[in-house]
């Protein structure tokens, strides 16, 4: 169950199972014929609020389509993460334009001052989890890029931003026990 990912406020996410945490709420149905006659599946469920991550210092605006939402950072950005309660994981799904950089880009991730990953890219996708501790008073993301592009000045396209990472995932969730 995350407790908190990139989406917009006001977002609730869906499962399968008995009801979580003191805001979620709970749907069930009866074990009658259904039951018999269809998977076992989906006859208890739940909703519960996501907080959203607070994107910070170093982040352009999200931008959307029909595939998805994401969000691009220059050289270094600041993400506020909210604290968890239970052991958590964090899990990040990243691109980076390294044919226009030159096939290389180093990531460094840091989690509360802390550098838990450098990561030397050499493809344009990425997809890393971390299990973190959390900080009661919230929780600091720092992802800093040693390289970055500027489409314009590269005639690539008209994009005035000088672009290092574009986050398509950043999902904060408890570990499976």
């Amino acid at each position: 169950e995350p407790f908190a990912q990139m989406a917009p406020a006001g977002s609730w996410y869906v499962a399968e199972g008995a009801a979580r945490g003191p805001n979620a709420r709970h749907f069930s149905w009866p074990h009658d014929r259904l039951w018999d006659v269809a998977r076992r599946r989906y006859f208890e469920a739940y909703v519960t609020p996501v907080k959203p991550v607070v994107f910070g210092d170093g982040w352009y605006g999200p931008e959307t389509t029909a595939e998805g939402v994401w969000q691009w950072m220059g050289s270094r950005s600041v993400t506020r993460v909210p604290h968890s309660t239970s052991p958590a994981t964090l899990w990040l799904r990243f691109h980076l334009p390294v044919k226009e950089l030159g096939g290389r880009a180093t990531i460094e991730i840091r989690w509360n001052g802390t550098i838990v990953d450098r990561i030397a890219a050499t493809t344009p996708l990425l997809s890393r989890s971390y299990d973190l501790p959390s900080r009661e008073i919230g929780n600091e993301l720092v992802i800093s890029t040693d390289r970055t592009i500027n489409p314009l000045a590269a005639g690539v396209s008209g994009d005035e931003r000088d672009l290092g990472v574009r986050v398509d995932a950043l999902v904060w969730a408890s570990r499976q026990q």
